[in-house]
C-alpha cells in the first residue's frame, strides 16, 4: 500500500486542526478558536479542500455554544473579536446570513460598555480593537441594507476617536479610525477585512501556540494569498 506523503504546510494544517479544540475556553480571535476557524476556512478556499471546511463548521458551532459565557468585551480575547469573525466570514462570501441579526445580544453587550470614559486603547483589549470591530460591523450592515448600532453610540465614537487625535497628535491610528468610520457610516469608503493585519509575523512554525496574533494559524495565514472581498473598493483601508 502506498504511503501517503503530507507536504509540510498540510501537515502543519492538521495539526491546527487536531489540536484546535484543546483549550475549549478560547474561543477569541487572537488566541482561540475564532481566528483558527478563520485560518482553517482560508485555507480550505485557497487549497480547495472542501473537507477541511468541515473543521471551520465544527469550530464555528463551539464558538457559538460559548458566546453565552463569554465576558471579555475586546478584540483579542472576547466578543468583539468573535462578532469581526463573523463579519469577515460574511463580506467573505463564507456564510450567508445578516450579521447584525446574529450579534444582536452581543452588540448590546459590547455597547454597555460607555466608550467615552474608557482609558484602555490597546489593540486586544481596549479602543483600538473595539473600533476594527465597530468599523466592520457598520460595513457589513450597510452591504446588507440595514443598521448597526444605534446613532448615539456611533456619535460617542466619533467623539473618543477625534479626543484620541487631539491627545495625540503624532499617532496615525486615531485619525485613521476616524477617518474610515466616518467615511464607512456615509458609505463613501470600504476597507478589506483581512487577517493579516492581526498577525505578528514569525519565520518558523509554533507548534505550542495554535492561534492567529502569534501562533500556527497566524503562520500557516501568512503563506496564503490575500484573501479577496465579494465587494467593490471605493478606497479606505485601515
Amino acid at each position: 500500500m502506498k504511503k501517503t506523503v503530507f507536504s509540510r504546510e498540510r501537515s502543519l494544517l492538521h495539526h491546527l486542526v487536531l489540536h484546535a479544540y484543546d483549550v475549549p475556553g478560547a474561543i477569541g480571535l487572537f488566541d482561540g478558536m475564532t481566528g483558527i476557524m478563520l485560518v482553517i476556512a482560508h485555507y480550505a478556499r485557497a487549497r480547495k479542500l472542501p473537507v477541511i471546511e468541515g473543521a471551520a463548521d465544527f469550530l464555528m458551532e463551539r464558538i457559538t455554544d460559548g458566546l453565552a459565557k463569554t465576558d471579555p468585551i475586546g478584540l483579542g480575547h472576547g466578543l468583539a473579536g468573535i462578532g469581526w469573525g463573523i463579519e469577515y466570514l460574511i463580506q467573505h462570501g463564507y456564510m450567508e446570513g445578516c450579521a447584525t441579526d446574529i450579534t444582536a445580544d452581543m452588540d448590546n453587550r459590547i455597547m454597555s460598555l460607555d466608550i467615552r470614559h474608557l482609558t484602555d486603547e490597546s489593540l486586544e483589549t481596549g479602543i483600538e480593537g473595539l473600533a476594527h470591530y465597530v468599523i466592520a460591523h457598520v460595513q457589513g450592515a450597510l452591504i446588507q441594507g440595514t443598521h448597526a448600532f444605534d446613532e448615539t453610540y456611533l456619535h460617542d465614537w466619533q467623539s473618543r476617536l477625534q479626543h484620541l487625535t487631539d491627545m495625540h497628535p503624532h499617532e496615525q491610528r486615531w485619525p485613521r479610525l476616524l477617518e474610515v468610520l466616518t467615511a464607512t457610516m456615509r458609505g463613501q469608503a470600504y476597507h478589506q477585512l483581512t487577517l493579516s493585519r492581526f498577525i505578528i509575523p514569525r519565520r518558523t512554525a509554533p507548534m505550542k501556540r495554535l492561534g492567529l496574533r502569534d501562533g500556527l494559524a497566524g503562520y500557516l495565514e501568512s503563506n496564503l494569498p490575500a484573501e479577496e472581498s465579494g465587494f467593490i473598493e471605493k478606497g479606505g483601508t485601515l
